[in-house]
């Protein structure tokens, strides 16, 4: 056993230098995070591309003809044939939608392998159901839709809902056999009294259906679209890639959706989104310890994150799939993109929700490996938990009870709930061991060749989970900044304000991954008319868009923020229902051409004014109760919801760890602490040391808990702001402005919000001080100190959102616009979003001429130019 890791190292050394094709890195030129191809950089623009196809069809009240075209997978004798049904209006009036002819035709084979009759009973292998109207997830509503046989058709009907709450209409053509790569038609004529937009897929009907038919039509025309664009790489899913013990894997499959998507582009550079998420049947049955389990005992066919034989199995499934791909398609691969865990993105399964998990062995196994990492002994660890009967061979995963049980404060106190602290503390560890254990099979077998790839780091986005943001596994982001085998860290655009006129954040830290030389890479997963159209909307259906001219204002808006972040991005068909497959969205790509290679050419770094900051650590501090309020009161509205306000202030915002700002990485001239909870006497004398050179704004309750005594006290808070604080009780955190406050551009209205928590803070002026808003008790919520450096302490979470600007603009902070706007800033290119319709006056600070960077047209010369724009709108400029 002793040489195992040597021929290990080997093989993966000789693996590394034996992949064909180019080399893709991410390398850091001028501060910037680029793809290059053989040192070349390249635009960071993707394509993805669901493998399951939904092809599409119309019907509307004339009878008409129309089919659908499948090419199998695999054999399967438990197909069935999923037909959804969305109509554009509310479904509260009765309807009637029919079919008189529904055969599957085998184009192979040239056979019918299956001819529904509709002369006598209801055919048993036809089901009908009905989800309700933008339920996400799908909620089936029973006796919603009644199937009927009449005049040799059949009639689905519905009575209606007055309420609106009808969804998409479902049939599903169950017991079909089907033929590894055969071709097939479904072939229907039909009719509806509205019309009606019609989806369909191929699953093999188990519980965890299984998709069984190639990439389609929308597919390929995508892909074809981004080629014509200038958009080479395309990334996908696969699955099915666990290999059983004694079995020989199959690859067919795979090969089979690599052709498809090089035969519409020879020249794509491929990225598989690899689905770790479950492992089979066989797998779940040979290892039960090793599956996931929920507080109750419930299994959700998911495996456990923390158990070592999913990593290595995984990691054997990841590794196979490699090379079986740079055997034969390397010089088409780009990299590889692991995923795993609640929705692909690597936070624990339904951590979102009010269960908690962690109840199997596999995780009280490891947890107890952690203990043992950390205290190394077991009077080390009594003396911590102040429990002198546990040992590191007996800690129990905390109960439930426990972990929501209503506390003095919501900050969870090492001197009292040192077990929950150190649970959380290792919930992050295991997730991120779980993600660096596969990037390091990528590196093993490519070298540094082909792109590594992950979601993770949802820490401003994961602020407001019910038990606590430490349960989604998101809060150890540094621990792959500090891994040389991860490229790229990835998500979806933030879910909040991706509205039109919203701002469009990212989902973490970004610019701190930037400043570690990764990529950032937005997922762009916006809902677009075509979404709209086709009824197929979610996630994002709730801010999507209805119109093309909509779609292109949220596209053009996500490509401003990614260029001038030097982001990369990728446009995803989310279910493959053809999201993207219109040929103006691409359009609007291709008008970014120039900009895009601008920016990779000749690189300069976002440098933003304004940093918003939090702490990792002090997230897991953040407990949970029963009554599942602290999310909402605290780090929700101040992390997650309040960046729309800090994203409109008017100058350019960037989003970072506190460990940069600790470490003087950030020459930013105003810093918001927004979360910075848990902090020793090391990162204190840091955040004292910055503010003593750069304004900042202290948010609720900055360094209530100290780490060195292990206690919460309003002493700490002083310690690390300057600020005496007293702390109130009974009241909300809604806040009203003194006329001090209005002076200083509070609005009169101020906060209202039924919210409270403890800690709440009162800061207690000191002369030359200006209170600027008050609690409902009369008592200071926010204080200005002038001088000598500006600082503003605000003891709510509920910030007033214009006290953000008005703070910026106290500081000295140049304001582009005359009004609440999204403003980045890259070298002399600057983006301006309108929240809203109205007149923008752009203020560039130089009398140089303003050119918008698309049309190539001379706006004016500075400093100030005035811009009539409509909501949603982005102007593009640059300014000398």
């Amino acid at each position: 056993m002793r040489h195992t890791k040597p021929i290990i190292a080997f093989f993966a050394l000789v693996a590394a230098f034996s992949v064909s094709g180019d080399a893709f890195r991410v390398e850091f030129r001028n501060s910037v995070s680029q793809i290059t191809r053989d040192g070349r950089p390249v635009p960071a623009r993707m394509l993805y591309v669901s493998k399951t196809p939904q092809e599409i069809a119309e019907i509307g009240p004339e009878w008409s003809d129309f089919e659908l075209e499948f090419s199998i997978l695999r054999s399967c004798p438990e197909a069935a044939i999923h037909l959804r049904f969305f109509s554009l209006a509310d479904r509260r009036e009765p309807e009637n939608i029919w079919f008189s002819k529904i055969e599957l035709y085998d184009l192979t084979a040239k056979k019918a392998v299956k001819v529904f009759r509709f002369d006598g009973a209801l055919d048993p292998d036809i089901t009908y159901w009905c989800t309700g109207r933008n339920a996400n997830p799908p909620i089936e509503l029973a006796n919603a839709a009644v199937p009927g046989i009449a005049g040799g058709a059949l009639r689905i009907s519905s009575q209606g809902d007055p309420n609106g709450k009808l969804g998409q209409f479902h049939v599903i053509l169950r017991n079909l056999t089907v033929e590894k790569e055969h071709d097939y038609t479904l072939r229907c004529r039909a009719r509806a009294e509205r019309r009606q937009v019609l989806t369909s897929s191929v699953y093999h009907q188990t519980a965890t259906p299984q998709p069984l038919a190639y990439p389609g039509k929308a597919v390929r025309n995508q892909v074809r679209l981004a080629m014509e664009a200038g958009v080479d790489f395309v990334t996908f899913p696969l699955d099915n890639l666990w290999i059983e013990p004694g079995t020989e894997p199959d690859y067919s499959v795979i090969g089979r959706i690599y052709r498809t998507i090089l035969g519409v582009n020879p020249n794509a550079k491929l990225i598989p989104r690899v689905d770790l998420r479950v492992p089979p049947a066989w797998w779940a049955a040979r290892y039960p310890g090793e599956m996931m389990k929920f507080a109750a005992g419930g299994n959700p066919g998911y495996p456990s994150i923390a158990s070592e034989q999913y990593r290595r199995d995984a990691a054997a499934a990841l590794r196979g799939l490699i090379r079986y791909s740079e055997t034969n398609f390397g010089s088409h691969m780009a990299g590889y993109h692991p995923s795993g865990g609640n929705t692909h993105e690597w936070f624990y399964l339904r951590s979102q929700g009010r269960i908690v998990s962690g109840y199997d062995d596999a995780t009280r196994r490891t947890w107890r490996e952690y203990l043992h990492r950390k205290y190394g002994s077991d009077a080390e660890l009594q003396k911590a938990w102040k429990n002198s009967r546990v040992t590191l061979d007996s800690a129990e995963v905390p109960l439930p009870a426990e972990r929501q049980a209503e506390r003095p404060t919501v900050f969870l106190e090492p001197a009292v709930d040192a077990p929950l602290i150190d649970f959380n503390l290792y919930l992050q560890e295991a997730m991120t061991d779980t993600i660096l254990s596969l990037s390091r099979v990528i590196r093993e077998e490519t070298g540094r060749n082909r792109l590594s790839v992950t979601f993770y780091g949802y820490l401003f986005e994961h602020a407001g989970i019910a038990n606590g943001p430490a349960v989604s596994g998101h809060y150890a982001l540094r621990r792959l900044l500090d891994s040389a085998d991860i490229d790229i860290v990835s998500g979806p655009i933030s879910y909040h304000d991706r509205q039109l006129g919203g701002i469009s954040t990212t989902m973490t830290a970004a610019d701190s991954i930037t400043l570690a030389g990764k990529l950032w890479l937005n997922e762009d997963d916006t809902s677009t008319h075509t979404a709209y159209r086709n009824g197929n909307r979610s996630p994002g259906w709730k801010t999507g868009a209805t119109t093309p001219d909509q779609s292109i204002a949220l596209l053009r808006r996500n490509l401003a923020v990614a260029v001038m972040h030097n982001f990369g991005i990728w446009w995803m068909d989310l279910f493959g229902a053809g999201w993207f497959d219109d040929p103006q969205l691409w359009e609007e790509m291709k008008r970014f051409t120039p900009i895009t290679r601008e920016f990779v050419e000749s690189p300069r770094p976002y440098l933003p004014e304004i940093a918003e900051i939090v702490d990792e650590r002090s997230m897991c501090f953040i407990g949970a109760n029963e009554l599942q309020r602290n999310h909402n009161a605290v780090t929700g509205p101040l992390v997650k919801l309040g960046r729309s306000a800090r994203a409109r202030i008017g100058a350019p915002v960037g989003q970072y760890l506190l460990d940069d700002l600790s470490a003087g990485k950030l020459k930013t001239r105003l810093n918001i602490i927004l979360a910075a909870c848990a902090l020793d006497a090391k990162q204190r004398a840091a955040l004292r040391k910055s503010a003593e050179k750069t304004p900042t704004l202290w948010c609720w309750a900055p360094g209530y808990i100290d780490l060195d005594t292990g206690k919460g006290s309003i002493e700490a808070v002083r310690g690390t702001t300057g600020f005496e604080v007293s702390e109130r009780t009974g009241i909300s955190f809604a806040v009203k402005p003194t006329p001090e406050g209005i002076a200083f551009g509070l609005s009169a209205a101020g906060t209202r919000t039924k919210d409270s928590a403890r800690p709440t803070l009162s800061p207690v002026p000191r002369p030359g001080d200006r209170v600027l808003a008050e609690y409902s008790d009369g008592t200071p919520a926010i204080v200005l100190r002038p001088e000598p450096v500006p600082a503003l302490f605000c003891g709510t979470t509920a910030v007033p959102p214009e006290l953000y600007r008005a703070f910026a603009k106290y500081a000295g902070l140049h304001l582009y616009t005359d009004r609440p706007a999204g403003v980045l800033i890259n070298g002399d290119r600057l983006a301006v979003i309108a929240p809203e319709d109205g007149v923008y006056v752009v203020d560039t600070g130089g009398n140089g001429p303003v050119t918008d960077l698309l049309s190539g047209r001379e706006l004016g010369n500075g400093p100030k130019v005035t811009l009539d724009l409509k909501q949603g709108d982005v102007a593009l400029l640059r300014f000398r």
